[in-house]
Formats: C-alpha cells, structure tokens, sequence
C-alpha cells in the first residue's frame, strides 16, 4: 500500500513539472508567466552647478523603470557649511515621470546658505522621492552626496607648490539670436585652460516646442581652440524647427565637447540653458 502511494506521488510531481516547464516555454493560452520587475525605479543621474547663481544647481533626475514614476519630493540636505557640521533641509517637487524619461529641476538653496557661501564649497545630499511614495524596483539608488571642493595637492611635506596639471576648460560664454534669421545663433566659446583644446562637438537638445516636449538633436562642429583664447561659432537649427518658431522660444541646451573627448579642468561648465529657470 505505501509503494502505491509514493509512487502515486511521483507521478503527481512529474506531472506538475511538465505543465510548468510547458507553461514557460509555450506561451500558448493564458499559460504565461508574470514579470515581477514592473516598476519604476528613480534616480539622480547628473547634476551641474550653475554658473549664474552660486547658491543653485541644476538636478536631472531620470526614471529608469518600465512603469512611470508619480510626483514625489526630492530633498535637499546642506551637511557642512565652511567645515562646521549643519542638517539644513529643504524640498523640492519631482513631477510625474514616465518610463525612460528625466527632467531637469532648478534646486535653488538660498533660503539654506549665508550670502557669501557658494553651494559647491558645502557637503550636500540629495534625495529623490525622499518620502518613499513611490514603490521602486531598485530603492538603493535614490540619493547622491557631495563632499565639497576637492582640496589641492600638494609637492612634499615643506613644500607649498601646487600641482596645477595642464588641461583644457571650455565654456560657453555668449550667446547672440541672430536678427534677420530666428533659427540661428552665434556662440562664443572661451578655453580658460592652460592647455590647447582640440576640436570636438556642440549638441544642440531641444526639449520643448510651443509648450509641448519634444526631443529634438544635432551636432554642430567646434574647431581647435587655443589656451586663453575664444571663437564664435554658428548654430543653425532650421532642420529641428517648424517655420512658425524660433529658435530663441524653445526650451533647449547646447553642450561644447559633447563626445567629451577633451580632458577640461572643469567638466561643470559646458552646459548653456535657454528657458529654464
């Protein structure tokens, strides 16, 4: 009687495993097996300093999930001011994000700094969907930390000299609309390195069209540049625009050495925003 039953119970397993082995592998019917990874999941990708205001920096924060991302809060947390130790806090609204998609938030923290502090000289924190309110796949990647200035180093225990590798540093330092041809702009682009700067690419990334998003790209050329020395270069954007909008009333940003080719001093600073507060 009890060979009977086990081998009852062997034919049983054997039998629940080709349904389940056939259920994965056919795909025939409602025999389909479930994804489990449906689920947004955010994160700071890159954040720049802006190069207008001291106390503010810009935040791309992206939703790398599958599933869009609701509106949620992202912190602020000022750690150290002039290396004395604070916990000075302030929020920030994350707008709804869908699957793959990031968006730039203007982190302003005036209200957390004295008046002749800059935010890249503090210990900072930020933190996206601070509050948990959103249910991630990944929950270990929503926080960023920066640990202030990097200090100089320096040649010998006696010594005071400062180690001042050679390096390019481009920025953009103007930029004119043309008058005659609202597709079009002048830009001028200055190496306050110490160091030559070979040629590379602008990108030109338009965001939003007559308030609707888009995106919209093209490379733009940008010809060697000596040390301490700028050139203007033309962008021209009739092929991403309609004949109706100028380029001056779209949201976009134009970046110099895009491929990032060229070692810079500053990898900050080669970022220009057209409305974007």
């Amino acid at each position: 009687m009890k060979k009977i039953q086990v081998i009852f119970a062997m034919i049983s397993i054997l039998t629940i495993t080709s349904i389940t082995v056939f259920a994965q592998n056919s795909g025939v019917g409602n025999l389909k097996v479930k994804e489990v990874n449906n689920a947004p999941d955010l994160k700071i990708a890159k954040y720049v300093f802006v190069k207008t205001n001291k106390q503010a920096l810009r935040v791309y924060v992206q939703n790398q999930g599958n599933v869009s991302a609701g509106s949620n809060r992202l912190l602020l947390t000022i750690g150290k001011i002039d290396g004395i130790s604070v916990k000075r806090k302030k929020v920030f609204t994350v707008p709804i994000l869908e699957s793959s998609k990031g968006v730039w938030l203007f982190i302003n923290a005036k209200s957390l700094l004295p008046n002749d502090v800059a935010i890249n000289s503090t210990v900072f924190k930020l933190n996206v969907d601070s509050t948990d309110v959103v249910s991630e796949s990944i929950e270990g990647n929503n926080s960023v930390s920066y640990e202030g200035k990097p200090k100089p180093q320096i040649d010998g225990a006696n010594s005071f000299t400062i180690k001042t590798a050679k390096a390019s540093d481009l920025r953009i330092r103007q930029v004119k609309f043309s008058g005659t041809n609202d597709k079009l702009m002048s830009v001028q682009v200055y190496n306050g390195g110490n160091a030559d700067a070979p040629a590379t690419r602008f990108l030109l990334a338009i965001g939003e069209i007559d308030g609707v998003n888009v995106d919209r790209k093209r490379n733009f050329k940008m010809p060697p540049l000596a040390k301490r020395d700028f050139v203007w270069v033309k962008i021209d954007a009739s092929s991403l625009l309609p004949n109706n909008i100028s380029l001056k009333s779209t949201v976009f940003k134009l970046m110099v050495d895009m491929p990032d080719i060229i070692n810079e001093s500053n990898e900050t600073n080669n970022i220009y925003y057209q409305n974007i507060p």
